[in-house]
């Protein structure tokens, strides 16, 4: 979906308004989906990429109709504290009136929101460079501060972040907790 962002005027104009430059949007793989109902869904060349597209919550079945989950959004991938894609949030343009503002990748095995910080593996050298953490709200937030030069910024999605999350030994929460015992959050009010 990143060579799609260059198609939508709306979707380049949203960023550029928020002041996300282009190196920006490179470096944090931004893409865009368009509004169509079956893109992913038509790519896929077999049963195999379809279960698994749907598995991964790309791909929505009822129970008579398949369906892309994400259209006309601004696709931001969620990645693991490696830099593995393991899910996506959708946002979608404020003038286009598009239902809910993010959409989320669901919950699967490798894409436990309440177990991942967005952009962890952008932080996390950072993190211990500095011996402290930014820890922000979403996608957003996240982006504008390493554009400005806070790279050791760190994301919940959204309110996911649990007590149980915080106790388990490999949730990113706690290995940030081994980086650094200093965590600053700069929450929306």
């Amino acid at each position: 979906y990143q060579n799609l962002l260059e198609k939508s005027e709306n979707a380049k104009a949203y960023l550029e308004g928020r002041g996300i430059t282009k190196e920006t949007i490179n470096d944090f793989r931004i893409g865009y989906v368009p509004d169509e109902w079956r893109t992913i869904e038509s790519s896929c060349v077999n049963d195999v990429q379809r279960a698994f597209a749907t598995r991964a919550g790309l791909i929505k079945k009822t129970e008579n109709k398949v369906y892309d989950r994400f259209r006309k959004r601004i696709m931001f991938p969620l990645t693991d504290s490696s830099g593995r894609v393991i899910g996506f949030s959708g946002r979608s343009i404020p003038d286009e009136g598009e239902g809910q503002k993010q959409r989320n990748s669901p919950e699967t095995e490798v894409c436990q929101k309440s177990k991942n910080l967005l952009g962890f593996d952008k932080a996390k050298s950072h993190i211990k460079k500095h011996n402290f953490a930014i820890l922000v709200e979403g996608q957003m937030d996240l982006i504008i501060s390493h554009q400005a030069g806070f790279r050791n910024t760190v994301a919940s999605s959204g309110t996911a972040i649990s007590e149980d999350a915080a106790l388990d030994p490999f949730s990113n929460l706690s290995v940030l907790s081994r980086l650094t015992p200093h965590l600053f959050l700069a929450f929306d009010g």
